[in-house]
Parts: structure tokens; sequence; C-alpha cells
């Protein structure tokens, strides 16, 4: 990122972000049209919005849209996430929610800060993604239904601490994604930070 272009675009006054831009190649952007509704990516008085030395994007009572199917069906995933929720977490504290054509069970994918996977049904790690700094969060899935998904936090394995997803996860066709808001409850707002967060359409692990 160019900071240093940034700061002179938006010196004086805050800066926040429409469109954050798929680096891989593949066109699945990130966006924002309404500008209320922007997360920050620039403060006017302390400057560019970091964590840890690196830019990060602040969301407070803002979302952003992915407009494109990254994965449909049983397709297997890895999310790599790095960043941290504000908020004490709970199921409406959506790092990632899909919206599906489909209503019903296995049609979500919903990562929360619990740190849970809710998908009609749910599984629950001993861990949550509230914290102060940057934290790696790290989720695999090939098969199998919520249960079956691994989470890592910082690389260290989670263990499931709850749960009752026993319906296999087919998660059909969705017309978007949201960073920062679930699906199931478009009026709740997840206080966060996020400065990396990728998708694969396969299992990394």
């Amino acid at each position: 990122l160019d900071t240093v272009s940034l700061a002179s675009f938006c010196s004086g006054t805050d800066g926040f972000v429409k469109t954050w831009y798929d680096q891989s190649g593949s066109a699945n952007d990130a966006t924002q049209t309404t500008t209320a509704n922007q997360p920050k990516i620039y403060d006017s008085v302390t400057g560019v919005v970091t964590e840890n030395g690196k830019p990060a994007v602040e969301f407070n009572s803002n979302r952003l849209t992915i407009s494109s199917n990254l994965f449909s069906g049983t397709t297997a995933r890895a999310f790599f996430i790095t960043g941290y929720t504000v908020n004490s977490p709970n199921s409406n504290e959506a790092i990632f929610s899909p919206v599906s054509i489909a209503g019903g069970n296995g049609t979500g994918y919903t990562i929360t800060s619990e740190i849970g996977l809710r998908v009609g049904q749910y599984a629950i790690w001993n861990a949550d993604f509230q914290d102060t700094n940057l934290q790696l969060l790290s989720n695999f899935w090939s098969t199998g239904n919520a249960l079956d998904a691994e989470m890592y936090l910082d690389s260290v394995q989670l263990i499931t601490s709850s749960g009752n997803s026993t319906t296999d996860l087919n998660t059909e066709v969705h017309t978007n994604y949201y960073l920062g808001t679930p699906s199931y409850n478009s009026s709740y707002f997840t206080d966060m930070v996020l400065s990396e967060f990728i998708v694969y359409a396969s299992d990394q692990s």
C-alpha cells in the first residue's frame, strides 16, 4: 500500500475504503459504495491506520461486500485472516458471512469471533478473536460438517468446545459475501481490524 500517496490524498480529513482490491488477479474485490458504511483506513489526527506497523482497515459500523462466488457446494476451502475484534464475541460478531440463494441448514459458512463456524447449525472452538493486537486466524475445511472444520489461532490448533452441527456442509451458490456483518442480521456490525484476508477455494492445510 502506498501510504505516502494515501496520506497526501487524505491530508486533514479521515479516509475510508470504497474498494479493497483482490491482489490475486481473480477480481474478488470487496466494495462499499455507501460512504457512511465504509471502513476507515486513514485518521485525520494519527494518520494511516496501522497495526504492528502495517496498514490495516478499521471496521466500526461498517462492512465490505464481495460480489462474486468464491466457492459453492462442498468445495474445500481455507481462510487466513489477520486481525482482531473489539467487542465481546457472540454469534453476531461475524468476520465473514455469505448470503446464500437457498436458505436452511448448511447454506452458509459464517466465521464469527466466538470463534465459531455457523452453517445453520454451528461449531464453537475454545478461543475467541477479541484482542487489542493482530492475531492470525486460520480455518480449513475439506469435507463433512462444521465440527470437521479445523481452526488455528496464531498457528495453535483450537479444540471444538461445543456445537450441534451434524449436517454435511453444502453452501450451494452465494449472491455475495460480507466482511463485518452477519448475513442473518445485516443490522449488526462487527467492530474489528483487518490487515489481511486470504481465501482459497481449496484445502491449503
